[in-house]
């Protein structure tokens, strides 16, 4: 700013920032001229103030806490799909059936129900076969086919039980507000965030209201960012900013974090300074702007930073 102060011939004073509803009422007043803070260009602030040439899209995302697994009794069945167990247990009903059926149709009587289930359970969990072998030639033939389809289901449940435990597989994590929605989930903001709020609860989307509904002011950053680790909630803010918060406050020593930022903004608008109404000086300041603008100061200034707390 002290840079286009002397560009444009002008004495830059600096106000003191003392919230967001009292710097707003100063541009409103014209005790202020502008504030050079991005702010997204929503429809009805066009109507209070002006805004500056735009200098980049808006990044308006929120974070989450990562999505866990939790140890359930579950993550049993897990390693092989439906249509495998079904098949499966249907193959245990099938040899059971015709093992017993041939052990009635031979002259001398075979194992009683009891041991012919034990056989195909035991087998199919790996246990040895109790009892007496069959005698018969084709017993033996259907035992061994059993065992054979036994060994396969069991080496493939037990690779698969292994790689899920190894590498979990995560439930997939929410990125759209549609998807907040879905899951009932709280919207914690900052003061300064009701500009949303008000664009949100004046949209025609079913979803933006709904989000609008859901909206919890908090004090702070961190006091949103620390409940997101114990509430079915999302913080709503800046991208940059949040992944600045993230990396410097929830990032241990191992770059590991329990928050995420989802990866596409969740808005199609731009962002810009804010200015006076009907501002004389704008043309002139949108020049300047743009001689800054080719080297993209803003977005350069945050990624330093957050490669810096990284």
């Amino acid at each position: 700013m002290e840079s286009m102060a002397l560009i444009l011939n002008f004495t830059m004073n600096a106000l003191p920032y003392t919230g967001w509803d009292p710097v707003m009422k100063r541009l409103r007043t014209r005790e202020a001229f502008l504030w050079p803070v991005t702010l997204p260009i929503l429809p009805h602030m066009l109507e209070l103030y002006d805004f500056s040439f735009f200098l980049e899209r808006s990044t308006l995302a929120f974070t989450m806490a990562k999505p866990s697994n939790k140890p359930t009794w579950e993550s049993l069945y897990r390693p092989l799909q439906i249509d495998v167990w079904g098949l499966v247990v249907a193959s245990v009903v099938i040899v059971y059936i015709v093992l017993l059926m041939m052990n009635k149709s031979g002259k001398d009587k075979g194992p009683g129900a009891w041991l012919v289930m034990k056989q195909v359970l035991g087998t199919l969990l790996d246990e040895a076969i109790p009892g007496e072998l069959p005698q018969r030639s084709t017993t033996r033939v259907v035992l061994t086919a059993w065992l054979i389809f036994s060994f396969v289901v069991g080496t493939v449940y037990r690779s698969n039980l292994t790689a899920s435990l190894t590498i979990p597989k995560y439930p997939p994590r929410i990125e759209t507000l549609s998807g907040l929605v879905d899951a009932n989930t709280k919207i914690l903001v900052v003061e300064n965030m009701d500009m949303f709020y008000d664009n949100f609860r004046l949209s025609i989307s079913e979803v933006l209201k709904t989000i609008a509904a859901r909206m919890e002011i908090v004090p702070n950053y961190m006091n949103g960012m620390t409940r997101l680790l114990t509430e079915n909630a999302a913080y709503l803010y800046e991208r940059l900013f949040l992944e600045v918060k993230i990396a410097q406050d929830f990032t241990d020593s191992e770059q590991a974090t329990p928050l995420y930022v989802t990866q596409d903004s969740l808005l199609a608008d731009f962002t810009a300074f804010v200015l006076i109404r009907d501002a004389p000086f704008k043309p002139n300041f949108d020049n300047c702007l743009l001689m800054f603008h080719g080297v993209s100061p803003f977005h350069n200034l945050v990624t330093f930073h957050l490669h810096m707390f990284r």
